[in-house]
């Protein structure tokens, strides 16, 4: 688990998210915005959106990094990946109308 920390589209203000996340073989992090197999994406996955320089807090120690949404080949490379991290995702993804996206977050 580790706490996300984005800003908010319209309020500015910080806010915080506990998810699962999995490394990548590069060292990035692997976020999955499922949001429960609904077919709108979270909240947080939107203010990243936004404003994609977030905070990390993984075992009480906070990393300032930047999140990009992995799409195309790179999205078909990482989800495999996730799904052996996650293996729920499976199940999720085939009630949804949409592709859960991938996003790497790069930490410094």
């Amino acid at each position: 688990m580790l706490l996300l920390a984005t800003t908010g589209r319209r309020s500015g203000h910080r806010h915080v998210t506990p998810l699962l996340f999995h490394r990548d073989d590069d060292g990035s992090l692997l976020l999955i915005a499922a949001n429960g197999a609904a077919d709108w994406d979270p909240d947080w996955f939107l203010k990243l959106l936004a404003d994609p320089h977030v905070h990390v807090e993984i075992d009480g120690v906070v990393h300032p990094g930047s999140a990009t949404v992995v799409a195309g080949d790179d999205r078909t490379t990482a989800w495999p990946s996730a799904v052996h991290a996650f293996p729920g995702l499976t199940a999720a993804d085939g009630t949804s109308t949409r592709d859960a996206p991938v996003i790497r977050v790069d930490v410094d």
